[in-house]
């Protein structure tokens, strides 16, 4: 048995043998197979890079020259990364954070290897993004797209009573805590964080010095620094790990105003900026500290670094080496500093010119770029990081709205966000990988003077769950509660709808969803309910509170603690006015604040996405006496203030671009929508020439897409069946596109309503009693019809809830 084997095997080698003869031509001795060639020159589209947890990289395929047979690399890729062994390319989503590492890709065939070196590290993607509001003591709170960058409205939170001022802010490396600078009332101002809504909770404010500028925290989370600028103080506190409340361990004298704080990554060291002398500069400087690792003390072991009365008003250490970089506001300067990474003492390095008045600078997470905000200059300074020395070169300088305050880049280092004081935005780029110049893209509206921005980090990015539709059955006086299916959409009715004062008109959630509120027409009322945040039941809260006048409409404004209802018939027929009520926090009660008379026939109130205006839409009673008119709102207690109207023929409806300052008043007597723009300071409205689109009679209700790109009007036709229309948006202007591209479902349909996440479009069928359901597609916002489901009797309003996880 064994001689057969081997001579088996012996006769398949020489077969074997003779073929490879004859594929070289035979055994003579000339024209041989091309010889295979080493692989060389292997370079990757990204060498170095920021990923973030559960967020898929773009793919990142090498060029080379040669006929590699296959790719490895040492050390392994993070965590939910690989590397095709074929082609080189590196994809996948990270699924745990990793520190920054080197890694080396290597080429080979049998003639010989070629390797490339990249640069990666995996963080924990932003969830949250905090936007001080320092004139009405605000924070905008808003969602962070992880994917695009881009920033969505949520809510605003106004600082806890007697403070005043908020300047700076750092959040808590664990996205838990926020600590926020007040200037004006001389405190720090503590938050708590909900990681699932982003929702902050005031705890006990600790006291500073007098004017205090700025707080930074260790990168371990240990120890808190704060600065107070008009008493030369510095603070140190440590946090306790749990509440995050401070403890003193020290307070210092320094020089002539602290201004800016910052600790270096490792933790070792603070550097402190000198604003020096407000009229002359005179003993600008910046001082480096050593912080002792147990208690967090500090010490100043090597002198002050005099910065030549430059006035430094920012300082901002490099994540990746031995580097600081400050702001000098009077000589229009960036000096780059290095430090000593044994004692902290700095060296200056070359300062670089910048726009006019230089406030705020920033350096991105992997260390190549730094951006300075030129408040008179109106500008961005982008910079090349010398990845050597530290040193500057300026790449180029970008507009950036009107006063900017504040320059943040995102924890991915693909975007950079830069704060705008006087035209009230907040403007986004993308980062060139290659040069670190910036492109503009889509930015966000804010409140007045925003002048600082801070992320909260979370264990993975923020998703949006479609949860809940609630319906106003006009007829049958009852809320149909529904659940929707995150996946399809599909509607499944909850129970046993609960009954409601006679004939609901309008339906209104919080913005946490705790409470909804639904305004009785023929009841005269308005009845307030809890929702069970499992199923969405409803249970009422109280008996319905009184309405002089019959309501038509009913908002909440985005601190969830104001409800504006608008009434009919008041004091004569047919007259307008809007009141506010406060919602109480612990059950959603309501208690009546404030009344104003508005025009005739009021049908509609919507605050505008910052929370700082309210537009009430009046359809009035003659031909031209229809109007927008618009209120101030007050962040203290909810109070109106009258702005003036715009008229706007037989108004019965209200939507806001995300993103914009544009409204949208839906024209029931033109059967058209029209586009305004709204200005920042005042609120006026002004007509975009152009942005009435036509698609239908009678339209009833609008609904804009969370990304700003598409538009769905209703129109309830009462000569025929009503449809709904999809509209795209200008993405300059904001109005709506035509022609439209017209859907129909149910009979007569009177409200619409989106989920969160933008997928899903449901419409309230008056004519039908039922709800339909549109599907959206993401890409162009076109409609595919759902399987509509059966509601209470003449459904007239609707309102989609959607959760944060």
């Amino acid at each position: 048995m064994r001689e057969s084997t081997m001579s088996n095997i012996q006769r398949r080698l020489g077969t074997l043998a003779l073929l490879a003869l004859a594929a070289c031509g035979g055994g003579g001795g000339g024209g041989g197979g091309a010889p295979v060639v080493a692989p060389s020159n292997l370079v990757f589209p990204r060498t170095v890079g920021i990923f973030l947890v559960d967020v898929p990289i773009a793919s990142d395929l090498p060029t080379y020259s040669g006929s590699p047979s296959n790719f490895s690399v040492l050390p392994a890729l993070p965590a939910g990364l690989s590397l095709n062994a074929q082609t080189g390319n590196i994809s996948g989503t990270p699924t745990q954070a990793s520190s920054r590492t080197i890694y080396t890709v290597t080429a080979r065939n049998s003639a010989g290897s070629t390797a490339a070196s990249l640069e990666f590290s995996v963080a924990l993607p932003p969830r949250f993004a905090y936007v001080l509001n320092q004139t009405d003591s605000t924070i905008t709170v808003c969602t962070v797209d992880a994917d695009t960058g881009r920033l969505h409205h949520e809510s605003y939170r106004l600082a806890p009573s007697g403070e005043l001022g908020p300047e700076r802010m750092t959040v808590h490396p664990d996205g838990r805590f926020a600590y926020v600078a007040d200037q004006n009332t001389s405190n720090l101002s503590i938050y708590a964080i909900d990681p699932s809504t982003g929702w902050l909770t005031p705890v006990a404010p600790v006291a500073l010095g007098n004017g205090p500028h700025d707080v930074t925290i260790d990168p371990a989370g240990r120890f808190l620094f704060a600065t107070s600028q008009n008493s030369n103080q510095l603070h140190v506190f440590s946090i306790n790990a749990t509440t995050g409340a401070l403890t003193l361990v020290q307070l210092i004298p320094t020089a002539v105003q602290p201004s800016a704080c910052a600790v270096d990554p490792l933790g070792k060291f603070l550097f402190v900026t000198l604003h020096g002398n407000p009229g002359t500069g005179q003993l600008s400087a910046i001082q480096s500290y050593q912080i002792d690792p147990v208690t967090g003390a500090v010490t100043s072991p090597t002198p002050s670094v005099s910065l030549n009365g430059s006035q430094p008003t920012d300082v901002v250490v490099d994540p990746t080496k031995n580097a600081v970089y400050v702001s000098g506001e009077r000589f229009d300067f960036v000096i780059p500093l290095n430090y000593d990474l044994v004692t902290g003492a700095l060296t200056l390095r070359q300062a670089r010119i910048t726009g006019d008045r230089p406030v705020s600078v920033s350096v991105d997470p992997t260390g190549r770029f730094a951006y300075v905000a030129n408040l008179n200059g109106n500008s961005v300074s982008c910079f090349a990081v010398d990845q050597a020395t530290g040193d500057l070169t300026l790449v180029s300088t970008v507009a950036a709205g009107t006063a900017p305050d504040a320059v943040q880049t995102d924890p991915s280092g693909q975007f950079v966000y830069v704060l705008n004081s006087v035209s009230q935005g907040l403007a986004q780029y993308r980062i060139n990988e290659a040069t670190g110049g910036l492109a503009l893209e889509e930015g966000l509206a804010t409140r007045a003077a925003a002048t600082h921005i801070g992320f909260a980090q979370g264990a993975h990015p923020v998703t949006r769950v479609p949860r809940f539709v609630h319906v106003a059955a006009s007829s049958s006086d009852e809320i149909p509660t529904y659940t929707i299916a995150s996946s399809t959409g599909v509607l499944t009715e909850v129970g046993n709808p609960p009954l409601t004062d006679s004939r609901p008109v309008s339906v209104a959630t919080d913005p946490l969803h705790r409470f909804l509120y639904v305004a009785n027409q023929e009841g005269r009322s308005i009845g307030t309910y809890t929702i069970n945040a499992t199923n969405g039941v409803l249970a009422a809260v109280g008996t319905p509170a009184p309405v002089s006048g019959k309501p038509t409409h009913a908002t909440v404004d985005q601190s969830g603690r104001f409800l504006y209802v608008t009434t009919r018939d008041v004091a004569n027929p047919s007259d307008g006015w809007v009141t506010t009520w406060v919602i109480n926090q612990n059950d959603g009660s309501l208690s009546l604040a404030d009344t104003h008379q508005v025009g005739d026939l009021a049908l509609w109130a919507e605050c505008e996405p910052t929370g700082t205006f309210l537009y009430v839409a009046s359809k009035g009673t003659t031909q031209g006496s229809a109007t927008v008119t618009g209120m101030r709102i007050s962040p203290t207690d909810g109070t109106l203030t009258d702005l003036g109207s715009s008229s706007a023929a037989g108004v019965t409806a209200l939507g806001f671009h995300p993103y914009k300052r544009a409204l949208y008043a839906v024209l029931s007597s033109a059967n058209a929508v029209v586009t305004f723009t709204i200005d920042a300071a005042t609120g006026d409205l002004t007509i975009v020439p152009g942005g009435a689109g036509n698609s239908g009679l009678d339209p009833t209700s609008i609904a804009i897409t969370p990304d700003g790109r598409f538009t769905y009007v209703c129109y309830y036709d009462p000569t025929g069946t009503g449809h709904v229309s999809a509209f795209s948006i200008d993405a300059a202007t904001g109005k709506l596109l035509v022609p439209a591209t017209q859907y129909q479902d149910g009979l007569h349909p009177s409200d619409l309503d989106l989920d969160g996440s933008g997928r899903y479009l449901y419409a309230s069928n008056s004519g039908s009693n039922d709800v339909s359901l549109f599907r959206i597609d993401p890409a162009t916002g076109v409609l595919t019809l759902g399987t509509p489901k059966a509601s209470g009797l003449e459904p007239n309003a609707l309102v989609v809830t959607t959760v944060i996880q």
